[in-house]
């Protein structure tokens, strides 16, 4: 099996964009395409999951193990004949100013090649080639197969900059060249908003770019720690594939939208069974975490308390994730019966779990926004909750004290901190 991984000379250049395209070209030509994410990113996984219909998981090599990380890409991509890693920042960006936590230091250890994104929006032709000669030169462990000159204003501006690479003698393909979108917020808009159209080229001609691309990462040079793929020959070079799968991501809404949760699970082993809350509002999960616990014989049964839904029967415990409750404050108060089930089941002494956006809803009420009206929550946290206008994310260490039911006190936990909303008052 071929492992690729997609990396940025630097964030923003339209990693995400280039590989949920050649994902779903992939996936059109026949091959079961397994995606990964490379840090503690909750929405991009779900874009690869829309466009290779597999779940997606992360890698982290700041929060996990080397061997870990390599355990998880193993039994993810057991039964697939690519996998897909997209990075995280730029190619070299660690966490505390080393490679720990790089998408470098992940390639490295999947012994995977890379195939750089590098932004051409605001780079001369020569600049372009000495960003690139940079990256080729920074780590000789770091196997960059070739290049995709993301944002070209037109055919024109593409081939001086392949020429100015050619130039420089770098050694190194240039996969492809992929067009400017009209939109300000680039590719994460493209694929999340549908906002704007494309300047220069039309939606069938960025398709065929993405496709190329993909024919390219298939013959991506250097074997992996994983093995080689079969590589399944012939296709539509049109690119329809990825035009499907933009298509379908072109209705999500500054987050994520309720048709990229999914609502299935790949099924336990018939033993506690577990409510898991599945929305546009609850769409924060790791997709390893659900695994660890299917692994241990629960058997997890997706509910929506959007759709109306009430707790799934038969529950010994329920897990609200993480999301987006104060942009659907208005939905979740509404669906009362479900609050109140929510109540019954703490005091009969059913287990639940409240993360982020779940604990939110766990709370007394939740403010959506500064100056509006609270809307009735749950009501078992012992707090109200209020939204915030600005995402606080990051990495964080934690310390833990007496009375945590998950690790032992003084243990020092390594994780993400990563909110849309505060707690407003506590007694």
């Amino acid at each position: 099996m071929k492992v690729i991984v997609f990396a940025g000379t630097q964030a923003g250049v339209g990693k995400t964009t280039v590989a949920v395209g050649v994902m779903a070209a992939l996936r059109q030509r026949g091959l079961r395409v397994q995606g990964f994410k490379v840090g503690p990113d909750l929405t991009d996984p779900l874009l690869h999951e829309a466009a290779t219909g597999r779940p997606s998981y992360n890698l982290d090599g700041w929060m996990l193990s080397k061997e870990y990380n390599l355990g998880r890409v193993r039994r993810a991509s057991i039964d697939a004949d690519v996998a897909i890693v997209e990075g995280a920042e730029g190619l070299f960006d660690g966490v505390e100013g080393d490679e720990r936590g790089s998408t470098g230091e992940i390639a490295k250890w999947l012994g995977a090649p890379v195939i750089l994104v590098l932004d051409c929006a605001s780079l001369r032709p020569r600049s372009a080639a000495a960003v690139l000669k940079g990256c080729l030169a920074f780590d000789d462990e770091v196997v960059v197969a070739g290049v995709v000159l993301n944002n070209t204003k037109n055919e024109a501006h593409a081939k001086i900059i392949r020429d100015a690479i050619t130039a420089a003698d770098l050694g190194v393909e240039v996969y492809g060249a992929v067009r400017t979108l009209e939109s300000a917020d680039g590719a994460t808009n493209f694929l999340t908003t549908g906002r704007g159209g494309v300047s220069g080229a039309s939606s069938v001609d960025r398709r065929r770019q993405l496709a190329i691309v993909a024919n390219k990462a298939l013959m991506a040079g250097g074997g992996t720690s994983l093995g080689q793929s079969q590589v399944v020959a012939g296709g539509n070079e049109d690119g329809g594939a990825i035009g499907h799968a933009l298509g379908h991501l072109r209705g999500v809404g500054g987050n994520a939208a309720s048709h990229l949760i999914p609502r299935t699970f790949s099924g336990g082993g018939g033993g506690v069974r577990i409510g898991v809350a599945r929305d546009a509002a609850f769409c924060h999960y790791y997709r390893e975490n659900l695994a660890l616990l299917e692994a241990a014989g629960a058997e997890l049964v997706a509910f929506s308390p959007l759709a109306g839904d009430s707790l799934p029967t038969g529950c010994k415990g329920i897990l609200f994730g993480g999301g987006y409750p104060e942009q659907h404050a208005n939905a979740l108060a509404s669906n009362r019966p479900l609050r109140m089930a929510i109540t019954a089941f703490a005091a009969g002494g059913g287990v639940i779990y409240g993360e982020c956006g779940g604990l939110v809803f766990l709370s007394q009420s939740l403010t959506p926004l500064e100056g509006s009206t609270p809307r009735p929550m749950c009501g078992l946290a012992p707090f109200s909750t209020r939204g915030v206008a600005t995402e606080h994310s990051g990495y964080a260490t934690v310390t833990i004290r007496q009375g945590c039911p998950l690790f032992p006190a003084g243990a020092k936990v390594r994780g993400q901190v990563c909110r849309n909303s505060e707690i407003a008052s506590e007694p």
